[in-house]
């Protein structure tokens, strides 16, 4: 099957706890404008405060195999510190060459290298409109084979039911041939809006048949981003409990001090603090959506991204979390009573002493 159409990269990082999108617009010189879901047209009331911002960047195109990114680069910028970048590869093959790409592409050093230097590109002109700016270790990609339904010699259900061990390869970066199981597990999650449409969603990329699909890719960009601040989140959070967990061990505080561990347990309520700040920006892209078939598609994204479970192991965290923050602040009120005990008897002893000093 002959097809036409893009395929595109995107990387996404987090580059600090917030980004004043406000004050990122003015900051960057260069032509933006905010996301704004119009899913076949029709716009949808949305909070602008929290709409990402999109702007395209110059980069030297990167070499992919035998094929080369295009020279610009889109990104998106999201309120909750993360940034997508997304790179864009023409397709004019065979469905065939799929697999070979989508191999290609998985962890590509040389399209990693770049995404992270336009992050610091990036971060040097937002400058102070970044809160505790810093890139973090943790990235996640994804790829979107976006084609051309109109160009494709053959039906659009020839897809999964013809080429369904091509496509199934093509959206697991593939190169040996893989089992009914595996492939019909691959291509089970689609969803479409009419005839001439569909999205295919996997783990590692997904497969978008249509014109105008601009919306549904930024779905996929959100649920992307989304599970980056997840992981990013559930990482933070396993650093943040050994710390919380070397305070408990620290001992007792002197007792001469006024209000003993104290700044223990400031350090912990900043630590749950900074994660529930995260984890609602996380949560956030969600409530973009105001059409019911982009909301469906979501959560389909959403099931074969497992966001439910990763929300689920950071809620338990951060209950961990405030479990130790208790048994800190508990311990902290218990001593502080103590040291007032000491200082009321201290008080009393001074003044039965002065009837007895010359």
């Amino acid at each position: 099957m002959r097809i036409r159409g893009i395929c595109r990269a995107s990387f996404a990082w987090d580059i600090g706890l917030s980004i004043d999108l406000a004050r990122a617009e003015e900051r960057l010189p260069i032509s933006k404008n905010r996301v704004v879901l119009r899913h076949r047209g029709r716009a949808y009331p949305m909070d602008t405060r929290v709409l990402p911002l999109r702007l395209s960047l110059h980069r030297d195109p990167v070499q992919v195999g035998a094929r080369h990114t295009s020279p610009r680069v889109e990104v998106v910028l999201f309120d909750y510190g993360a940034v997508s970048i997304a790179y864009t590869i023409e397709l004019d093959c065979d469905l065939t060459e799929l697999p070979e790409l989508s191999d290609i592409l998985y962890d590509h050093p040389g399209l990693h290298i770049d995404a992270r230097a336009t992050a610091e590109q990036l971060l040097a002109m937002l400058d102070d409109a970044v809160t505790r700016p810093g890139i973090a270790p943790v990235v996640e990609d994804y790829v979107v084979f976006h084609l051309d339904g109109a160009g494709m010699d053959g039906p659009l259900s020839a897809l999964w039911e013809d080429h369904a061990d091509v496509v199934a390869a093509a959206l697991r970066s593939a190169t040996e041939p893989l089992s009914p199981d595996e492939v019909a597990d691959a291509i089970s999650l689609r969803v479409s809006y009419g005839v001439g449409d569909v999205v295919i969603v996997d783990w590692f990329a997904a497969i978008v048949v249509g014109p105008e699909m601009e919306d549904e890719i930024a779905v996929l960009e959100f649920a992307t981003v989304e599970l980056l601040e997840l992981r990013m989140l559930d990482r933070r959070l396993d650093d943040d409990l050994d710390a919380a967990y070397e305070l408990l061990r620290a001992g007792t505080p002197p007792r001469w001090k006024l209000f003993p561990g104290g700044a223990g347990v400031a350090r912990v309520a900043t630590l749950q603090t900074d994660a529930a700040m995260v984890l609602e920006g996380a949560t956030n892209p969600a409530k973009l959506l105001g059409d019911q078939y982009l909301a469906r598609m979501y959560r389909l994204v959403a099931m074969r991204f497992h966001l439910a479970e990763w929300e689920a192991a950071v809620d338990r965290k951060l209950s961990t979390l405030d479990s130790v923050y208790q048994k800190l602040a508990d311990a902290a009120a218990t001593r502080r009573l103590e040291t007032l005990e000491w200082i009321i008897i201290l008080l009393i002893a001074v003044s039965i002493a002065v009837y007895f000093l010359p």
